[in-house]
């Protein structure tokens, strides 16, 4: 079928997907790594000047200075150490421990021989499952 009508229309290939135009790579072809190749182009020592020059055009916007960071983080050190990330790893073991009881539950719930014990626990972990709470 294909093959009579490439034939009716002069072409010189065969196929039985008449519709489909042969691939012809022209001058005119996208390179679609041109962006990346552009980039990977860029001499190394002008992307290191770049990250180097970024903090330093913020540096020279304000009379704030390395001393005066330092000063701001030792001084905000003992609150960041004993209430900030103490308190969230505490926060973390707590979420694992309650997650595994409750998770122990449910799971022993839906193998329950109570019908109305199995289907709590089959409909509360269908609800939670793979719901993006974090």
């Amino acid at each position: 079928m294909g093959n009579r009508k490439s034939q009716r229309l002069g072409t010189s290939f065969q196929t039985d997907l008449p519709v489909l135009k042969p691939f012809v790579l022209g001058k005119h072809h996208h390179d679609p790594l041109f962006h990346l190749r552009w980039l990977a182009s860029i001499p190394p020592i002008w992307i290191a000047a770049l990250f180097l020059a970024w903090p330093l055009t913020a540096f020279a916007q304000d009379g704030f200075g390395t001393v005066d960071a330092f000063e701001a983080l030792w001084r905000w050190l003992p609150f960041l150490t004993f209430q900030g990330f103490l308190f969230n790893v505490l926060i973390s073991v707590f979420s694992m421990v309650i997650g595994t009881a409750l998770g122990a539950a449910l799971g022993l719930g839906q193998i329950s021989q109570h019908g109305l014990v199995r289907r709590f626990s089959w409909f509360f972990t269908q609800l939670f499952r793979n719901a993006p709470w974090l």
